[in-house]
């Protein structure tokens, strides 16, 4: 018998975790000091759920419970923190600010060989604007300087604003260089 972990997926060793370890502990840190509370939401989701809520990959990773509900592994965390929103949460006054880190699961894709990733990030809900996606995106800038990492390979924003937010950035309201992918959605 050969005695592997599936394609995509990874034993993180003791020297690896230690330094993921506290890497999560010091970006939680920075998100904390902003105002920022934990959430966890659950791994698995209800799929007719996540469809309903807006963009699902192609083939995240599925499975039956006991009841016949179809499951999905979730592939991404602002997809459950919108569902927790919209059935949780009644007031967006004063703002809601969220952070969190946890597993996402995504089938293999050209850009990522690894399909189970760790996700960090923060939420900020009841303000809006230019400016305040900006602030997350400078917050997310200190994040990378505070803990010694290049900056980030992707900055993904889940609102139509991220471009006027970068070019408020870039003009000088911040010393941070922003790199952006486009939305798949």
């Amino acid at each position: 018998m050969n005695y592997v972990t599936p394609i995509g997926f990874r034993d993180v060793i003791s020297d690896e975790a230690l330094v993921r370890e506290d890497l999560t502990y010091r970006v939680q840190q920075c998100f904390a000091r902003h105002g920022y509370s934990p959430i966890e939401t659950p791994t698995l989701e209800v799929l007719d759920v996540m469809e309903a809520g807006g963009h699902v990959p192609a083939s995240p990773f599925k499975l039956f419970d006991s009841r016949g509900d179809l499951l999905a592994m979730r592939p991404d965390v602002t997809m459950q923190i919108a569902r927790m929103c919209a059935t949780r949460i009644t007031s967006f006054d004063p703002a809601v600010k969220l952070r969190y880190t946890q597993r996402v699961f995504r089938e293999k894709t050209a850009e990522a060989a690894a399909r189970e990733l760790t996700q960090m990030g923060v939420e900020c809900l009841g303000e809006s604007g230019v400016e305040a996606d900006a602030n997350i995106i400078a917050k997310r800038s200190r994040k990378h300087a505070s803990a010694n990492t290049a900056s980030p390979s992707v900055l993904r924003a889940c609102c139509a604003i991220l471009s006027p937010a970068a070019r408020w950035m870039l003009a000088g309201k911040t010393q941070s260089i922003v790199r952006s992918i486009p939305r798949t959605s």
